[in-house]
């Protein structure tokens, strides 16, 4: 439990701390980050993540971090209806794709197998969570811009899965290198060891065989 409350905060913080890196679209109020690329990627990629903890405190922590900004950089706290839609977003993203990665018994299932899927999906799930952020904002007018922004985000997670893929096939064929490299030393010195047995075998039939002839000389 205490693992888990502990990779559920660092998690957060960090998904926190990237939402920062983000730029408006549409609105001074929505924004696009790399932090939902983190939390999708995290969940599909991760084992055991625990997604929807993360989730629900990424949510508190993204429209704390956006109240602590505001206030640092004017001096003065704004309303928090301004980033209450992106509790929304989050709480909406997350819990989609915890629904979307329990559809499979497996994650290699939805991730190597299913990539096109995975994609689609991811798409649809930011689109929908889009959607829901900016229905609490009453922006309904922009339906071809949050699909183009949900389309550049699910491709971009899409990517960093597909890299890391990539990076994991990499590293089991250079262990199956090693692995080989390291046999064929094995049969390199199990060959020798054989050479010098046969010769061993060779000597000592010999031996045993002047050993043999001197017996009967000398009886």
């Amino acid at each position: 439990m205490k693992d888990i409350l502990k990779k559920s905060i660092f998690y957060s913080f960090a998904i926190a701390l990237t939402s920062q890196l983000s730029i408006n679209w549409f609105t001074a109020n929505f924004k696009i980050s790399i932090a939902v690329v983190i939390l999708a990627a995290c969940g599909l990629l991760m084992s055991n993540f625990p997604l929807i903890p993360v989730t629900f405190l990424s949510a508190i922590g993204v429209f704390s971090m956006r109240m602590i900004v505001y206030w640092i950089t004017h001096g003065h706290w704004t309303s928090p209806s301004h980033y209450m839609p992106e509790i929304a977003f989050y709480l909406c993203y997350g819990l989609l794709l915890h629904l979307y990665i329990r559809r499979f018994d497996h994650l290699s299932a939805a991730i190597h197998e299913k990539r096109n899927l995975t994609l689609g999906a991811l798409i649809l799930i930011d689109y929908l969570a889009n959607f829901i952020e900016l229905l609490g904002s009453l922006v309904l007018h922009m339906q071809s811009g949050i699909f183009l922004a949900a389309v550049m985000r699910s491709c971009l997670t899409w990517l960093v899965m597909l890299l890391f893929e990539k990076y994991r096939i990499f590293l089991i064929k250079k262990e199956h290198e090693e692995r080989y490299q390291k046999l064929v030393l094995l049969f390199s010195k199990l060959n020798g060891e054989i050479v010098w047995m046969k010769k061993n075998t060779t000597l000592i039939e010999e031996t045993m065989n002047n050993s043999y002839r001197l017996f009967e000389t000398l009886r």
